[in-house]
């Protein structure tokens, strides 16, 4: 690929400020006029420095430990620090991981962080049991969960309630892991995509997972019953 520090996947990359030290002072001088980008459906940020004639000169991981809920917008706020707005994992939807993010920077030792109190009476994100429904031993079960959380599905699927797409729980009470022709339906939805069963949303395609892999898929939405 022409561009392997982005990954692969769904995508869906976005344009983020310049950040200028002399004005905001409050980053590392290393930051100073990179151009930062986003990507709402892989979750990163990058720090992409420019050739003086507007080329592209390299790309790197901004924060790469840290994986942000859909980061839909960023800007440096008038007290020089980074503020990343992260839409959360469904689609219209109330989600709970929703925030403004504000990114500080400490140098040296990274000790105590002071945490922002939760806002009285704030509701606490709802523990979804339907994440337990699968079974924890089998090994495909356990690598398509893993594999899902790597790719863009939860753009438009949620576990156990309805979003762009049906949630994982509703496919699974309408397939059987026991039927072959369910699975290798759902094998294929998911690598050439389509409509028309769930409404009239199309699916986006995958064609770069491979059979054995979207097998992996199905097993693990096939658990949760």
């Amino acid at each position: 690929p022409e561009f392997p520090q982005v990954g692969s996947g769904g995508r869906n990359a976005m344009a983020g400020p310049v950040y200028y030290v002399k004005d905001a002072k409050v980053m590392p001088e290393y930051y100073d006029k990179k151009f930062f980008m986003y990507d709402w459906i892989r979750g990163w940020i990058k720090a992409v420095t420019l050739l003086p004639n507007g080329d592209l000169d390299k790309m790197e991981p901004f924060m790469g430990s840290t994986k942000f809920s859909a980061p839909i917008d960023m800007e440096v706020g008038p007290d020089g620090k980074i503020y990343v707005l992260e839409y959360g994992s469904g689609w219209f939807s109330k989600n709970p991981e929703a925030a403004v993010s504000r990114l500080d920077y400490f140098s040296g030792e990274l000790k105590d962080v002071p945490k922002a109190p939760s806002a009285p009476g704030a509701p606490k994100a709802p523990v979804d049991s339907a994440a337990f429904g699968h079974q924890q031993g089998d090994p495909d079960i356990l690598a398509g969960k893993e594999l899902m959380e790597s790719l863009d599905c939860k753009a438009c699927h949620k576990l156990a309630e309805k979003s762009i797409g049906p949630g994982y729980n509703e496919v699974a009470k309408k397939y059987s892991k026991d039927k072959k022709a369910d699975v290798d339906h759902l094998v294929n939805k998911i690598i050439n995509g389509g409509s028309g069963v769930w409404g009239e949303v199309a699916m986006p395609a995958h064609p770069s997972l491979t059979q054995e892999d979207a097998r992996k898929l199905t097993s693990y939405i096939l658990s949760l019953k």
